[in-house]
Order: structure tokens, then C-alpha cells, then sequence
């Protein structure tokens, strides 16, 4: 077990190498604004919150725009972007429903289709197979941080 452990984490640093770029940056930055949407959220401060979720939100369409247009698709945006999006739209749902928005069977439902699908997706990871989105769960998340911002 442990050397499959270590064996992900070698693959994980070589989709590292090679992956700075404008795409990835904007991901990264995605990822980065999740706890700050989140203390805001949780403090009370609505719009500041929105609008983090916004700009995150839209980081989503730029990163995986500039990474076709400029021939900058790596496989850590691969990786790297549908987790991102993963973690920004779970933490959205699991404030709202804290907050009473929505049921929390929703929420569980939610939460074990993700988990699912991001162990699943490890599993091809150490197979060197690289999951990545496609058109439907782009248009999936699309719909989905549309509902949560409404």
C-alpha cells in the first residue's frame, strides 16, 4: 500500500515539472481564493463573498481557454482544473447548506459522487492514465455555479 502511496506522489511531481504556465497559474489562483470565499462567506459579507466565487468561477473559463488557444494543456491542468473546480463548488454547497439553503442529503449525495469520482480518477492516475474534463461536466459545473450563485 505504501508504494502506491509513493508511487502517486512521484507521478503527481513529475505532472508538476513543466507546468508553469498562464492556465495553470489561474487554477492555481482558483484554489487559493476558496478560503477566502469561504471566511467571507462565514463572516457574514455576501457581496465580498459573490464576488470571490465570481472571479473564481471565471478563472475556470480563462484557464481552460488560454490553455487550448496557446497550445498550454499540460497534464497537471488535466488533473489539477476539475479538482479545483471540485473543491470551489463543494465548499459553495456545504456553506449553503450549513447556512440551511439546502437539505444535507443533497449535500451527501454530492460530496460521495465526488469523492467517487477524484478516487477514482487516482486510481487511473497510477495506471498513467490522466482523467480530464470534458464538455459535459464542463457544462455539469457550469450549471451547477450558476444554481449556487442564483
Amino acid at each position: 500500500m505504501s508504494e502506491r502511496i509513493i508511487n502517486v506522489k512521484e507521478k503527481i511531481k513529475l505532472l508538476l515539472r513543466d507546468s508553469i504556465n498562464l492556465p495553470n497559474l489561474l487554477t492555481l489562483f482558483r484554489l487559493f481564493l476558496v478560503p477566502f470565499f469561504s471566511m467571507a462567506y462565514l463572516d457574514g459579507n455576501n457581496y465580498r463573498a459573490l464576488a470571490l466565487f465570481c472571479i473564481a468561477s471565471i478563472t475556470d473559463l480563462f484557464d481552460g481557454y488560454l490553455a487550448r488557444k496557446r497550445n498550454q494543456v499540460t497534464s497537471f491542468g488535466k488533473l489539477m482544473d476539475p479538482l479545483a473546480d471540485k473543491l470551489l463548488v463543494l465548499t459553495a454547497l456545504l456553506l449553503h447548506t450549513i447556512n440551511g439553503v439546502f437539505p444535507w442529503p443533497v449535500v451527501c449525495i454530492v460530496f460521495i459522487k465526488e469523492a467517487l469520482m477524484v478516487i477514482g480518477a487516482l486510481k487511473l492516475l497510477n495506471q498513467d492514465i490522466v482523467v480530464h474534463s470534458n464538455i459535459i461536466g464542463k457544462t455539469a459545473t457550469c450549471f451547477f455555479i450558476a444554481s449556487l450563485i442564483l
